[in-house]
């Protein structure tokens, strides 16, 4: 006889094994029929064949549904075709969505449609109303710009989490956009304190939240190694150690250059020739492009390749032969392209620096060696490329950089230090710039329908419309009608008195931008193309080959192009090569998320225990929070206009406990103090209470201290201490006989980097700045190039290679 079990049934039969059960997949299935004895809380989704049909005959809309970070029941979902994201607004018209599922919506009648909401909504304020009526996310449920039919394609991101409830257990997932997960467990006492994975198995329409089944043990909360894998996981970022397969790609050591060259002269920018080493096909290549990028996290680095390469045979070393991919110009002293071209070389740099000893050299009059001077007439020539850029349109933006210092020993934060923007760095980036977008004219020309590029779509004016009411509100006035206007607009702005009043500026107008993209050019119009914030028609990334991939995929057609390598089958394919740059797109955004995430991780270490005060600014107002920039550690921060009720609210709550378990009932005061109240003007865009009122770019003082009352979600909490309120703010730590440091050079130190919108940024701009030997019988310009080198110069040979 064959007895036939379900898994499940095996699992639950193995009672010396209670962990096995947890492991197996709910069944239960998501679009559950009516049960008179059941609420149901959502709509069923309709069938796929339906939603297909309706989408070919345009009745539907189809789309990536991105959840707001600041409320959790306010997704939006950008449609090909319209300028502006559509609304998706409240539980019931979310309809069990997650945050990058892939949605079919149905657009509602125009007089339903409403705006974003101003509230500030986080999943803890839904938890203690679940059995209540269920909120909406701007005070009206059903107030919305479409319903959410189905869920087409489920985000395949597992959440990480933790236990807080018990019998059916509640878990928290890391990232705040993603719901709380129900789920049963016979191992609770063992999970409690510990960041799990779970996976969610199905959300019924009877079930206010998703359920799921455990996975996996990551760690101890807190533990920083647990707390980056979490990171990693959450953004999606391949970070296991490379296989034996991609090992046995890389060469032998010691590896050496074999001399079948010649020395010539050249004038160029030369990049490490990382697709020598990646040839396509093999381990090596599918794992890079599998990860397509390297991670930063503020105390890891996940290298896109293997360290072999990362570190040595791919970094541009002084004094020690490398392979590299150069591009040559000719230039006049205005940086006009006079010819150009590319080949494959071998480099011996003559001189290694660093950005602090490159920008020394330049400023001190004393010195007037060849090196320095190489230096100078680089400078020179990078000033007149970059105001070319700006005249045609290229924005300038601002970000708050910090550096944190972490003892290696304890992990703890001991320092944080603004990053110091020197001439050098825009030096070396604008002979990057220069590189990539000759790598794209090169590639676009010959290979029209193949070119990996890289575009930066025009902002539709909706995403304007905080930024240019939060002008409004101060007076200023914003042309967005281009890139240009936009440029000279930002460039006039200036605030007395407000010396980050620019710079916030500009950090918001970062908001409104779209994001760049990779493409294959043979999928679009050409005046698609374009790079707003660049303002080029063509752009690609060349330069950074060791950490992005698509730079790899650039040298390639490059290397075909120069008859220096040859071409395959996926490299011309045009719908390979449009996989390939969505799934890097993909990759980018992931990292990038990845180190915003890790940089806020450090942030929260940084303050705690601690208490301390910040000069903060007013970037964003919501109806029950402020989104203050603070620059002394380059976080932003929410300020809730009503955590002085909440305090009040918790002090009866636990004296009225502390009562109640001596027998004692507690009467709270008949006539308690009035509590302040906020009013939000959100047409003139301020918030007021009696006679203080508050807008965009003002400057106020908080305290901020960490609440670890959540060990899952220690996050920071802010206080006003300036301007004060009676009865809101909180008294300042500085003692009377404390100097207040002078707030100019206060502000002159932690002032944030402004920068092109170049596109380039990140550590590869970590550059240095190469001189190539002269040639004898005809004079060109000076050579910009990459990696930072050893103080003592060297001369530098640059050899033709035969590969």
């Amino acid at each position: 006889m064959l007895l036939v079990v379900t898994v499940r049934e095996y699992a639950s039969s193995l009672t010396e094994s209670p962990g096995l059960l947890d492991l197996v997949a709910s069944t239960e299935p998501t679009e559950k029929d009516e049960d008179s004895f059941k609420k149901m809380f959502y709509e069923p989704h309709w069938s796929l064949e339906q939603i297909r049909s309706m989408l070919k005959r345009g009745e539907l809309r189809q789309g990536v549904l991105r959840m707001s970070r600041s409320n959790c029941l306010e997704g939006s979902v950008m449609v090909e075709g319209l300028d502006e994201a559509i609304l998706v607004q409240g539980r019931t018209h979310l309809n069990r969505a997650l945050h990058d599922d892939v949605v079919a919506l149905q657009l509602l009648d125009e007089t339903c449609w409403v705006g974003a909401s101003a509230k500030v909504i986080e999943r803890e304020d839904l938890l203690e109303a679940e059995e209540k009526e269920e909120p909406s996310a701007g005070g009206a449920e059903g107030a919305t710009d479409e319903t959410l039919l189905a869920v087409e394609k489920q985000a395949h991101r597992q959440p990480t989490a933790r236990v807080v409830g018990a019998t059916r257990h509640l878990f928290v997932p890391a990232d705040r956009r993603i719901p709380y997960i129900r789920l049963e467990t016979r191992q609770v006492e063992q999970l409690v304190g510990k960041r799990i994975i779970v996976a969610l198995d199905s959300w019924p329409r009877d079930s206010r939240n998703p359920k799921g089944h455990f996975v996996r043990v990551l760690g101890e909360i807190g533990d920083r190694e647990t707390e980056n894998e979490v990171v990693l996981l959450e953004h999606d970022c391949p970070h296991t150690a490379f296989s034996e397969a991609v090992l046995k790609c890389l060469p032998q050591m010691p590896w050496v250059i074999t001399e079948k060259v010649f020395v010539i002269s050249t004038v160029g920018v030369h990049i490490a020739d990382v697709s020598h080493f990646i040839r396509p096909g093999t381990a090596l290549d599918k794992e890079a492009q599998h990860r397509s990028t390297s991670v930063y996290l503020t105390n890891r680095r996940i290298d896109m390749v293997p360290d072999l390469l990362s570190s040595n045979l791919c970094s541009l070393r002084g004094n020690v032969d490398r392979f590299a991919f150069s591009v040559i110009w000719e230039l006049t002293e205005d940086g006009i392209i006079v010819d150009h071209r590319f080949c494959k070389t071998i480099i011996c740099s003559r001189g290694e620096l660093s950005y602090e000893q490159a920008q020394q050299r330049i400023d001190d009059p004393n010195m007037t060696d060849s090196l320095t001077e190489s230096l100078r007439d680089l400078n020179f020539i990078a000033k007149k490329l970059k105001a070319r850029r700006i005249d045609d349109g290229a924005l300038v933006l601002a970000s708050m950089e910090v550096k944190f210092h972490v003892d290696p020993e304890t992990d703890s934060v001991v320092d944080i230090v603004a990053k110091q923007h020197l001439e050098t760095m825009s030096m070396v980036e604008e002979f990057m710039l220069l590189a990539n977008v000759t790598a794209a004219n090169t590639t676009l020309q010959h290979f029209p329908d193949c070119a990996m590029l890289r575009r930066h779509p025009a902002p539709p004016t909706s995403n304007f419309e905080p930024l240019l009411l939060a002008c409004k509100s101060q007076a200023v006035e914003l042309d967005v009608s281009s890139n240009k206007t936009l440029s000279d607009s930002l460039n006039k702005c200036e605030r007395e008195g407000n010396p980050f009043f620019n710079s916030m500026l500009r950090i918001m107008t970062t908001r409104c931008m779209m994001q760049a993209l990779y493409f294959c050019s043979g999928t679009l119009e050409y005046p698609e193309y374009y790079h707003y914030g660049l303002a080029m028609p063509t752009y690609t990334h060349f330069t950074s080959p060791i950490r992005r991939y698509a730079d790899i995929i650039v040298h390639r057609l490059l290397g075909v192009i120069i008859d220096a390598d040859t071409t395959y089958p996926e490299l011309l394919d045009v719908k390979k090569q449009t996989e390939l740059a969505q799934h890097i797109n993909y990759r980018h955004k992931m990292a990038q998320y990845a180190g915003r995430a890790s940089g806020a991780i450090t942030a929260v270490s940084a303050l705690k225990n601690k208490t301390v005060e910040y000069e903060a600014y007013v970037l964003f107002l919501h109806q029950n929070a402020l989104q203050l920039l603070v620059p002394a550690i380059g976080q932003q921060m929410t300020l809730y206009l009503d955590y002085h009720v909440k305090e009040r609210r918790a002090a009866v709550k636990s004296k009225t406990e502390e009562l109640r378990n001596k027998g004692i009932k507690y009467k709270e005061e008949e006539n308690p103090e009035p509590l302040p109240a906020f009013e939000f003007n959100e047409k003139e865009l301020y918030v007021q209470c009696g006679d203080v009122v508050l807008r965009p770019f003002d400057e106020v003082v908080i305290q901020a201290t960490v609440d670890a009352s959540d060990v899952q979600h220690q996050r920071i909490v802010t206080k006003l201490v300036r301007p004060v309120i009676a009865g809101y703010s909180v008294p300042s730590i500085r003692t009377s006989d404390e100097p207040d440091t002078n707030k100019q050079e206060r502000s002159k130190k932690l002032k944030p980097t402004a920068k092109i919108a170049s596109d380039e940024g990140g550590p590869e701009v970590a550059a240095a700045v190469r001189k190539a030997e002269q040639e004898p019988k005809k004079k060109t310009g000076k050579t910009a190039a990459r990696r930072a080198m050893p103080e003592e110069p060297t001369k530098n040979k640059v050899k033709k290679a035969k590969k």
